[in-house]
């Protein structure tokens, strides 16, 4: 079909569509009557031969075909939006903006509060809005309610940007006072044979798999009594119980501050865990966004150098 044949408007329109999943509160968004939408709508379903949204148990539903094309939308409205904008100059110095980050509670527990203060020197009026992980955050970011995710997300959709942010080593951690553990070293057979409390967020095995491959390489098993989804409730069950758990060093250091916990070497070589930063093609270029990006990269890796 000849870009001549279609009304631009419906692209914006059918965008609106797809983000909302919802006619009527797409309808409203922009201004336009049910109707209108849903006429527009037919004719995208006729352009694209494809429904488009289709209806589930819960609400609509977005197709294959309809997820590849708002995300080629999403590109091509950035790009429209940045032909329209006059660049400007970033000053963190006087900026007031907000950036919108979400991460598991070791992210909000742990890393943030090692960035708040070298954030408010250099950018004393920026916010930072934490919020807890979702499994679509693509989406979100694509409507720009979303900055940045932080954290090791194998799962990410492919055509976000991801830059590595700092590698975290692995370390085990047990209740003071465990009878089953035998001074400060944890041997390889105390490790194999105690159980384990382990954190799967989203039920993925992100944080676990560098374990088991670990422990498979040496033809070993062990045994998780306990699967958590969070990290930082993880600590006081390992201080109150006979569990002990792998976790990354930062948690594991904060959780014996706290708590009446013991820190141990792995007694295998474990992979380090990557903690990566990833965003949409919407940000990629966005001044502020750039510069907040290579903040928190330059913080983190001059930390680890030290």
């Amino acid at each position: 079909m000849n870009l001549r044949q279609i009304d631009l408007n419906r692209l914006v329109a059918l965008r609106e569509v797809l983000l909302e999943r919802h006619v009527t509160r797409a309808a409203e968004k922009l201004g336009i009557t049910q109707p209108a939408m849903s006429a527009s709508l037919a004719r995208m379903r006729e352009v694209f031969q494809d429904p488009l949204l289709v209806r589930t148990g819960g609400g609509l539903s977005l197709t294959r075909r309809a997820e590849m094309v708002l995300e080629n939308l999403d590109r091509v409205f950035l790009q429209i939006d940045n032909l329209l904008s006059t660049p400007g100059h970033f000053d963190p110095a006087e900026s007031h903006r907000a950036f919108t980050i979400i991460g598991t509670d070791f992210v909000e527990q742990i890393l943030l509060p090692e960035v708040i203060t070298p954030l408010a020197i250099v950018a004393p009026n920026a916010t930072i809005v934490s919020r807890p992980p979702l499994q679509r955050f693509d989406a979100l970011m694509g409507e720009g309610e979303i900055d940045l995710a932080i954290g090791c997300i194998p799962s990410a959709a492919p055509s976000l940007y991801t830059r590595l942010l700092l590698t975290e080593r692995y370390m085990c951690i047990s209740r003071d006072g465990h009878s089953g553990v035998r001074g400060d070293f944890l041997s390889l057979d105390e490790y194999i044979t105690l159980p384990h409390a382990q954190v799967f967020p989203f039920d993925k095995d992100m944080y676990s798999s560098p374990i088991e491959q670990a422990l498979q390489a040496k033809g070993l098993r062990r045994s998780v009594a306990l699967r958590q989804s969070s990290f930082v409730p993880l600590l006081s069950v390992v201080a109150n119980s006979n569990l002990i758990a792998t976790v990354p060093e930062r948690l594991a250091r904060f959780g014996e501050r706290i708590l009446p916990l013991r820190v141990h070497r792995p007694p295998l070589d474990i992979a380090p865990i990557p903690i990566s930063l990833y965003w949409h093609a919407r940000t990629h270029d966005d001044e502020g966004h750039k510069w907040f990006r290579d903040f928190l990269v330059t913080h983190y890796r001059s930390k680890e150098s030290r």
